[in-house]
């Protein structure tokens, strides 16, 4: 069985190239750099995305939703120092309020996952500020305490 972004694949490339026809027609328009980067994402292939996510944050538009796009791209790279940075750079702009909790609860888990107790508390606690997000409270409710550290069988000590 093949994944589901190659039964999209044959649907998206003449898509995909419609857009690039006219991307090249306007390279400097970053509305088709937009909607390549997210027709590259729905298909899985994430490089391609990275590059026109990019192309987006140069020309200063939507960055904290790039950055948030950028971060899952380069997470599902396995590339998660990437990944940690633009979620960091995308809390620093200013971004609606569905980016900004989408950004800060990601951040949150990677935190978590680095066994930064700190950082992860004090992301899902603004997070939680703006109201009941995914499984943030259950998250903040099963941090360790400062101090307790998890050690690699998983018990606090």
């Amino acid at each position: 069985k093949s994944p589901p972004s190659a039964s999209y694949a044959n649907i998206i490339e003449p898509v995909i190239e419609k857009y690039n026809n006219l991307k090249n027609k306007n390279p400097f328009d970053p509305t088709y750099h937009f909607i390549i980067g997210f027709l590259y994402f729905f298909t899985e292939r994430y490089e391609e995305s990275i590059a026109y996510f990019q192309f987006v944050i140069r020309s200063n538009r939507n960055k904290p939703l790039m950055r948030l796009m950028l971060s899952i791209c380069f997470e599902r790279t396995m590339l998660h120092d990437f990944a940690l940075k633009q979620l960091e750079l995308g809390l620093s702009e200013d971004g609606i309020p569905e980016v900004k909790k989408e950004l800060l609860y990601r951040y949150a888990v990677m935190k978590k996952n680095l066994g930064d107790v700190i950082s992860a508390r004090k992301a899902l606690t603004e997070l939680l500020k703006m109201g009941d997000y995914k499984d943030a409270k259950l998250l903040l409710e099963t941090l360790p305490s400062e101090g307790k550290i998890i050690d690699i069988r998983g018990d606090e000590r």
